[in-house]
């Protein structure tokens, strides 16, 4: 991880991966403000940066990621999110979060 892009694709990854949820939540903690079956978009309004997987049928799998923000606004506010977007995935992969629970429930039932 060696960029911001990469280390927010990993970000993402893990999060998807920790949730596994077929349904999309808006807000389902601090940071992140919108997850869905392959999207997640961490927000601080009004900057944001989203991240989209996209799985391809003959091609290796593609990512993309937009970052957003008022067009007066002094973008080295990202640097600041990038640090404490990062704490609230660490936060809330390490939580008791229902959204959580539920899935790890829901993966102990099928085994």
């Amino acid at each position: 991880m060696n960029t911001p892009f990469q280390h927010f694709i990993d970000l993402a990854a893990k999060v998807l991966d920790a949730v596994n949820s077929e349904e999309s939540f808006i807000n389902p903690c601090k940071g992140i403000g919108y997850l869905s079956t392959k999207s997640i978009r961490f927000d601080a309004y009004p900057f944001y940066c989203n991240v989209m997987f996209i799985k391809h049928e003959f091609v290796a799998n593609s990512v993309d990621i937009s970052f957003g923000c008022p067009i007066e606004s002094d973008c080295s506010k990202f640097d600041e999110l990038f640090i404490q977007w990062t704490q609230n995935v660490e936060d809330f992969l390490a939580s008791d979060s229902m959204l959580l629970l539920d899935n790890q429930i829901k993966a102990d039932l099928k085994k």
